[in-house]
């Protein structure tokens, strides 16, 4: 097992004297994560801020107890996760920090939460009802955006190629093959082409490509003109166990749109995800467009979920959508290894319509009914936020008080502002078919489904904050697309005509 295989943990106690133990913990595991010492001092501060919070805040005046600092060398960095198992934390009170400059509170000083944002590359706070709370810090190895890595006239030039007309069809050869990892600075010269700073953040750092390709956590393909340029990428995504895995982070150069890249990257892609043994691909295409879609469906995947006002609204060179909110992406699944009789819980009220998503995927599940009461035990519900202003709520074990704890972290996330929370519900779970309507009170609505290896499918439900989407620009390359989007916007309780 490698370093950044490895998690390293200590267990301190409730008490501010652990801060320069805790302090001394931080700092060598971001050594062997390889940080120079300017940085490694930077995520001490930062962790001792959490600990702090948690000593301070987490526990009742006088109580004795514990709590846990993780430290997880990763092939980006390093993440460092801080857990306990105090009184509830409200997510409200997280104040928005200006991570380029001071944010004061009124006595002058920097609220740490604050520092924590400025100092580090990702903050997000977790909590896992009856699992504890956790927060969980990332600082990225010191890379360069792909913007620093050119030179003025590299800059000039990649502006020139995002505005390219694309060459006549056909008209250029190419080769599909494995990525080479000194081929990275060009992959996030083709992403800056293609998308300019709109795309997803990882591909605009070469070092960050090189290193997740290392690990094995992305596997990149490249499109290989005779020149040697690369005309576009694609990879797979996770899946280093049996699952599923993403088919993503797919553009071409604008010039050579219409040429066969995504196709034949496609193509590559799927026959390495079968060589894996993977149940299933997705794709998440934008809807901006159905360039995406297009190949997607050409290659058997089939859509199942539409989740709403997931990005900021993208930049893409030469493809004028003619519209600037926020993009919705259509989830679409391939079953590589179809699965045998299998049973589901739907939502009595949704059961026709998840059947014909699963029949439009070549599977055939057994909607069953099944009365159960809900068990004593407390829920488990795990809660993740990102960059794009959008959380997940997974209810990992349905409990008692399951309606009540997703309420509490739904009014969390809406104060929060965050614009959309996606509800992750266990199809296999009899309690899906039992608690669906009670969670739609709270606002939530039909969104699909997400399959996955055998007992792991799941009802997904989405909730926008004040947020109406205009359905009329949504752009769908089937008619299953389109069906499953009118059956969203039947049910979305902020459409006029719902």
């Amino acid at each position: 097992m490698g370093v950044c295989e490895k998690k390293f943990r200590l267990e301190v106690p409730n008490d501010l004297a652990a801060i320069p133990l805790i302090r001394d913990f931080v700092g060598n595991t971001a050594k062997i994560a390889g940080f120079n010492e300017r940085v490694r001092v930077n995520i001490e501060l930062a962790v001792e801020e959490a600990a702090r919070n948690v000593i301070l805040h987490a526990f009742a005046p006088g109580e004795e107890g514990s709590f846990n600092i993780i430290c997880e060398p990763t092939s980006l960095g390093i993440k460092v996760i801080v857990r306990e198992m105090g009184m509830p934390f409200d997510l409200s009170r997280v104040p928005e920090c200006d991570r380029n400059g001071p944010d004061e509170d009124r006595t002058g000083r920097t609220p740490g939460i604050c520092r924590m944002k400025q100092t580090m590359d990702e903050v997000s706070f977790h909590n896992l009802g009856k699992g504890g709370k956790e927060t969980h810090l990332v600082k990225y190895l010191d890379d360069r955006a792909i913007g620093s890595c050119m030179t003025a006239a590299e800059l000039e030039e990649a502006e020139k190629t995002k505005g390219a007309e694309a060459l006549p069809k056909g008209s250029v050869s190419f080769q599909v093959r494995r990525m080479e990892l000194a081929e990275a600075v060009e992959v996030s010269k083709c992403a800056y082409a293609a998308y300019h700073y709109s795309y997803l953040e990882y591909v605009y750092y070469p070092e960050r490509i090189r290193r997740l390709n290392e690990t094995g956590e992305l596997t990149s393909y490249v499109a290989v003109a005779p020149d040697g340029e690369i005309m576009g990428h694609a990879a797979i995504k996770g899946g280093k166990e049996p699952g599923v895995a993403e088919l993503s982070t797919a553009f071409v150069k604008p010039k050579y749109r219409g040429q066969g890249c995504l196709n034949a990257l496609s193509e590559v892609l799927i026959r390495e995800a079968k060589r894996r043994g993977l149940a299933g691909l997705y794709v998440r295409a934008i809807t901006s467009h159905p360039y995406s879609q297009k190949t997607a469906l050409k290659y058997g995947f089939g859509e199942c979920c539409l989740f709403l006002a997931v990005l900021d609204p993208p930049e893409f060179a030469e493809i004028h959508t003619g519209k600037r909110e926020r993009e919705s992406l259509v989830h679409s699944f391939l079953y590589l290894n179809r699965p045998g009789t299998f049973s589901i819980y739907a939502p009595p009220h949704h059961t026709e319509m998840i059947l014909r998503i699963y029949e439009g995927l070549g599977v055939h599940p057994q909607a069953v009914r099944d009365q159960q009461d809900l068990p004593y035990e407390d829920s488990s519900v795990r809660i993740t936020a990102d960059p794009n202003h959008t959380a997940n709520i997974e209810v990992l074990q349905c409990g008692r008080n399951v309606v009540s704890e997703v309420k509490r972290h739904l009014r969390d996330l809406c104060i929060s502002r965050i614009e959309a929370v996606y509800l992750f519900l266990n199809l296999c779970d009899p309690l899906t078919a039992l608690m669906t309507a009670e969670f739609e009170k709270m606002g939530f609505f039909f969104a699909g489904i997400n399959p996955g290896p055998s007992g792991t499918d799941r009802l997904v439900l989405q909730f926008l904050n004040n947020l109406a989407v205009d359905y009329s620009h949504l752009q769908f390359a089937s008619n299953k697309g389109q069906q499953i989007a009118e059956y969203v916007r039947l049910h979305d309780p902020y459409n006029a005509e719902y």
